[in-house]
């Protein structure tokens, strides 16, 4: 009895391009895989920015309260009160030599009590002004320390992890594309036309 089998041959060209298909794929799968490493690796050792508020702001704060404790330089205080004495000095040793001395005491014991309020006060407004000063430099201190926070660590943050980010996709977008054509080769090697030869 003769019997002949029926040996069914693929085209060789649909072998050669599912090979190669076969090879784009697996090389497309081991990018995503390294790029989803990479991407994994920077997000695991990227540290999220904390700010404190500047010391500055709270240095305010307590200078605020400590405002009525200062004024005027002490040296500048005392200079000015010594002025007050040394004129009430030259009044009285003038009111001496005169008749009456004893008349001019009330006017001079009110133009020193005005001088001193005067000094007073002026001390005052000096302290106010003093202290506004420093306040307005250290909240401009303040608002360049938060500048440089913001350029040297947040924004090199942001980069880091939208590239890190950007990494996982593109290599999430290589892994399924990978299989995706691994799959398609497949099915394209199977589903090409067989020639059928017969043997016997």
């Amino acid at each position: 009895m003769n019997t002949s089998f029926i040996k069914l041959n693929r085209d060789p060209s649909a072998a050669i391009a599912a090979g190669s298909q076969g090879a784009a794929a697996l090389l497309k799968s081991i990018t995503g895989i390294i790029q989803g490493n990479k991407g994994n690796k920077i997000l695991k050792n990227l540290q999220y920015p904390t700010e404190q508020l500047p010391a500055e702001y709270e240095e305010n704060k307590n200078l605020a309260e400590t405002m009525a404790g200062t004024g005027m330089p002490s040296e500048q205080y005392a200079m000015a009160m010594r002025n007050i004495q040394r004129q009430q000095l030259a009044m009285l040793r003038e009111a001496k030599t005169r008749r009456g001395g004893l008349a001019v005491l009330p006017s001079l014991l009110r133009g020193t009590n005005d001088a001193t309020l005067d000094l007073d006060a002026a001390n005052a407004q000096q302290r106010v002004a003093n202290q506004r000063t420093l306040m307005t430099v250290k909240d401009r201190i303040g608002g360049v320390k938060r500048d440089l926070f913001d350029k040297n660590i947040r924004d090199k943050y942001i980069r880091d992890y939208e590239y890190a980010m950007g990494l996982k996709g593109m290599g999430n977008q290589n892994l399924y594309g990978g299989a995706d054509q691994a799959i398609g080769a497949t099915t394209d090697y199977f589903g090409s036309k067989q020639k059928p030869q017969y043997t016997g």
